[in-house]
């Protein structure tokens, strides 16, 4: 990220004259009547929504916005909890209740989808809970079965959120899963930055149906974002739309390029690239392939993958860990840049020794199912002390651990640190937490 790669051609020219303020004609984000609204109302149409509101503040504050604005003091929610940290920092200005759903596994020690037998059948014991907020792709890729969780929770009344951040490219090109707001989800978040040609920064929130209050929506959409937004980066959200509707041949060429590369890369040995096998297990319904994940079977780490890309062949992956290593692509790359890539990873594999015996290992501690004894709100504003990680078991944590990227809390205010969660962060040198001091 971000997704124009610093294509310039993508770009409009002269960034410094679309620098402007609430002038005359120039609408105003936070009450829009006229160009903005038009820009919004285009937009939602080419996603299947009834509605779009801009975001200058990333995915994070639509993220925050749509918690808020669907769950009260203490109200219930059904979160996965391998959801981005904006989606907690959303249950400590809400002070929701969490009610935490894990995804699946799969083979190789990630996050998959989440199941919706299991969903249903949370919202089945937890009647009382109204909101469900789940991402779909993950940071990774894998999509959830929407279209069935969306019929599971509407079944109950509910309201569904999905954080979709990852997934602005949808609508573009068949070869990309079908977009959350057009199989049922009620609010969609989702990130031009990351998938499209546009400026960091830059999201949207998509709503569909009447199940989100509209007016609540908006009042925190306004208290998340400043009251002076970024008309550059609303300019450009307008200009990425209409040049990708303009060209169609630049998504048909990057759909092309991007499945000849994947053919290229899956011949490795050392290195698996993650591809449609991984459907219908762990939960995966559908899977992003613009997201080129590596899985280790060598002696070599991702890390050091990422590190020899960078330096030898001018690649920058996404993310690594030990395991797997992630690149994350757009239509604003070119063929040269997936040339590099390809070339890199085939001669890194080449000298590169495959290890049969090679396990794959979780991640950053994601499957420490953690026991939640007060909400994260209740957590941050209670008394904290500074605890020797070794003294730490059997604590409850005061604040956030996180790995980022990509983002997902290891250990969340309010839950309590296992001895198996302290031996996790013994492993990323952490020596110190903040844990609630005894009432």
């Amino acid at each position: 990220m971000p997704g124009h790669k610093r294509n310039t051609s993508m770009m409009p020219q002269n960034l410094i004259n679309l620098d402007m303020s609430e002038i005359p004609g120039l609408d105003n984000l936070h009450h829009a009547e006229s160009a903005i609204r038009f820009d919004q109302e285009r937009i939602a149409s080419i996603y299947g929504a009834d509605a779009c509101l801009f975001s200058v503040n990333g995915s994070t504050a639509g993220i925050i916005a749509a918690i808020c604005a669907a769950c009260g003091e203490d109200e219930p929610v059904i979160m996965a909890r391998n959801c981005h940290i904006s989606a907690f920092n959303g249950l400590v200005f809400s002070g929701a209740r969490p009610i935490y759903i894990y995804p699946d596994e799969t083979p190789f020690g990630l996050y998959g989808g989440i199941n919706p037998g299991h969903l249903k059948h949370m919202m089945e014991i937890n009647p009382e809970c109204h909101a469900v907020f789940i991402t779909s792709p993950t940071y990774e890729g894998f999509v959830s079965d929407i279209k069935t969780i969306s019929e599971y929770v509407h079944d109950r009344g509910g309201l569904l959120i999905v954080d979709e951040a990852h997934g602005a490219h949808f609508p573009f090109h068949n070869i990309f899963p079908e977009p959350a707001i057009r199989l049922g989800a009620d609010i969609v978040i989702t990130s031009p930055h990351k998938t499209l040609p546009a400026l960091t920064q830059a999201a949207l929130v998509l709503i569909k149906g009447r199940g989100a209050d509209m007016e609540r929506m908006k009042f925190f959409m306004r208290a998340c974002q400043t009251s002076s937004p970024s008309y550059i980066i609303m300019s450009v959200i307008d200009y990425i739309y209409n040049f990708i509707c303009q060209n169609e041949e630049l998504f048909n060429s990057y759909a092309g390029t991007l499945l000849s590369a994947r053919k290229d890369l899956a011949g490795l040995t050392s290195f698996g690239l993650v591809g449609e096998e991984i459907l219908n297990t762990a939960s995966v319904y559908a899977l992003d392939l613009s997201k080129i994940l590596f899985i280790c079977k060598g002696q070599l780490t991702g890390t050091e993958l990422e590190r020899r890309l960078a330096e030898e062949y001018k690649v920058q992956l996404e993310m690594s860990a030990e395991h797997f290593a992630l690149a994350l692509t757009s239509a604003a790359d070119t063929g040269k840049g997936f040339g590099r890539l390809i070339k890199g990873m085939k001669d890194i594999d080449t000298a590169s020794t495959y290890d049969a015996d090679k396990m794959p290992g979780h991640i950053n501690g994601s499957f420490h199912c953690a026991q939640t004894c007060m909400t994260p709100r209740q957590a941050l504003f209670s008394k904290y002390e500074q605890t020797v990680l070794t003294d730490s078991a059997g604590r409850i944590s005061a604040d956030f651990i996180c790995a980022y990227p990509p983002g997902i809390p290891i250990l969340a205010p309010g839950e309590l640190i296992s001895p198996d969660i302290a031996d996790e962060l013994s492993r990323m040198n952490i020596s110190r937490v903040k844990t609630i001091m005894d009432l």
